[in-house]
């Protein structure tokens, strides 16, 4: 029974130090979400994460979608680390038309969304497409989305490249979308008048819509 016992321990201590030896690295396992894995374009030092945006993606064919789950798998694996990121941005899922708004401001690639004239209705799908999350330079997030809603947008140049300043998107006759519901409560209009991207119903509940496939 002693030497039962004995055994028992040594397994547990053998199988303590093979998880400690073998188990994968808190970046082993997010760099599990990317198509290939690679090492460039990060780093950790247990207080900041280092983040090369463009470097991540060229290094591992990752799209934005994939690179903004790569940085927020690091984030939560890395609790209280600072992280500073460069060459590319991160967007959370918000409405294509309060991006392009956002960049009016910015240097580089602008994002114009062209309504059918007095089409109201359209110009509201169009400026609450949802994009994101996201991460990568501007040519890959924007480059990615158009390819990916083509059933229900189109733009203009159909391919982005590295000489290109502006994309002009424009919502397609046929279009075909689902309307989703934001959470939580917003001021109704009446109250508090919105921008073409806050679609706020009298009740207060904000919707985005999604291209179907």
């Amino acid at each position: 029974m002693q030497r039962v016992a004995i055994y028992l321990g040594l397994g547990v201590i053998f199988a303590i130090v093979a998880y400690l030896v073998f188990r994968p690295p808190p970046d082993g396992v997010c760099l599990a979400l990317l198509p290939q894995k690679a090492n460039a374009g990060f780093s950790i030092d247990g207080k900041t994460i280092k983040v090369d945006i463009g470097g991540v993606q060229q290094s591992t064919g990752a799209s934005p979608e994939q690179a903004a789950s790569f940085i927020e798998c690091l984030k939560r694996n890395n609790p209280g680390a600072k992280l500073e990121t460069t060459n590319g941005i991160i967007i959370p899922r918000m409405p294509v038309g309060e991006l392009s708004d956002n960049w009016h401001n910015e240097q580089g690639l602008q994002l114009s969304l062209e309504p059918d004239p007095n089409a109201p209705d359209k110009n509201r799908i169009l400026q609450n497409l949802a994009i994101g999350p996201a991460a990568g330079t501007k040519l890959a997030v924007i480059g990615n989305w158009c390819k990916s809603n083509q059933t229900c947008v189109s733009c203009e140049p159909s391919s982005v490249t590295d000489t290109t300043n502006q994309v002009i998107v424009r919502l397609k006759q046929d279009a075909a979308y689902d309307k989703r519901q934001m959470e939580g409560q917003f001021p109704p209009s009446p109250v508090n008048p919105h921008k073409p991207w806050e679609d706020v119903n009298e009740r207060g509940e904000r919707f985005y819509y999604e291209c179907k496939k």
